[in-house]
């Protein structure tokens, strides 16, 4: 019983050290702005892959960015077709809760500046995006 006890103390103060360790070390989040910055320089770009990596940041912070993005692509394209629109982005948003982060016509100019040379915004492209930090 005794060496469970001490076994049982010894995980206290280690967790209690890590958890210091931590929050020494934690830093403030920086502004969405000074996060992200797009090769186009689109506003509305900035914006859409802020939204989504704040909210991985809250809900998703010990996964990696490129498997997130692969989750948040599965989640958006329920059609399988590998193009995501308007449409499922928003319906992604409304299910995270950020649904009245952006109008309908940013996510459609976000669309527009992360589309390639076809106008259509693949699962690839979308990922792509989302991974860079």
């Amino acid at each position: 019983f005794w060496i469970l006890e001490s076994l049982s103390m010894l995980s206290v103060a280690r967790f209690a050290r890590i958890s210091a360790q931590f929050a020494i070390t934690a830093k403030p989040p920086l502004p969405i702005s000074a996060r992200f910055s797009t090769a186009g320089g689109s506003s509305a770009v900035d914006k859409l892959v802020g939204i989504f990596e704040e909210y991985r940041a809250a809900n998703y912070n010990q996964t990696l960015p490129s498997r997130y993005a692969k989750e948040v692509v599965r989640a958006a394209d329920k059609d399988g077709d590998g193009v995501l629109t308007k449409e499922e982005i928003s319906e992604v948003f409304k299910n995270i809760g950020a649904d009245s982060e952006m109008s309908a016509g940013e996510i459609e100019e976000a669309i527009s500046a992360l589309a390639g040379s076809d106008g259509v915004l693949s699962s690839e492209e979308f990922v792509s995006v989302l991974s860079k930090k």
